[in-house]
């Protein structure tokens, strides 16, 4: 029985020794992508461009509001010396609005994320190309992306999210130079 228990236990040291030694000779990064996304230069004029798309919609659903609240009050107003005929007249152009604006919101969202997918995909691809670049001219064995499920823990010392982040926004610059 103590041969059985001492046997098992050596194994079980074994089992968790073996992979810590191996993982000793990978040379381990980690990157937080959507820092780079946020805080590089190409980010954040896309998430200005994105805002602006937004404000732009957002101003028009809130007239749209304005219209359908005016015409309420009109109905609760005049409702009572209406006729019937006027009186569904009104609430019937009413359902119409509230019907279009509804429409209209849910246009303005899908035209959002279309335009958050063209804007953010070829930076995010970019972001990639550069970060396998520096993988590959640092020897690192693997980089992974922070917010990984499953990172719980990564040392300042294996982020490499500054180092791509300045090459970043220095090839941006340069390729927005390139442009005017």
């Amino acid at each position: 029985m103590k041969k059985t228990v001492s046997v098992l236990t050596t194994l079980s040291m074994l089992l968790i020794l073996i992979p810590c030694a191996y993982a000793a000779e990978y040379k381990i990064a980690v990157v937080d992508k959507q820092k780079l996304l946020l805080e590089s230069q190409a980010g954040k004029d896309a998430l200005a461009e994105l805002e602006q798309v937004q404000k732009e919609k957002e101003a028009e659903i809130n007239q749209k509001r304005e219209a359908i609240r005016k015409l309420e009050e009109e109905i609760s107003i005049k409702g009572l010396t209406m006729s019937d005929a006027a009186k569904e007249e009104l609430e019937l152009r009413h359902q119409q609005m509230t019907r279009e604006m509804n429409r209209f919101f849910q246009d303005a969202q899908e035209d959002w994320k279309r335009s958050q997918i063209t804007l953010l995909k070829p930076i995010s691809d970019a972001l990639d190309e550069l970060i396998t670049n520096y993988g590959q001219e640092h020897g690192l064995d693997l980089i992974i992306d922070r917010r990984t499920p499953g990172v719980l823990f990564s040392a300042d010392g294996i982020d490499i999210t500054p180092g791509i982040l300045a090459l970043y926004d220095k090839l941006y610059q340069e390729k927005k130079a390139k442009k005017e």
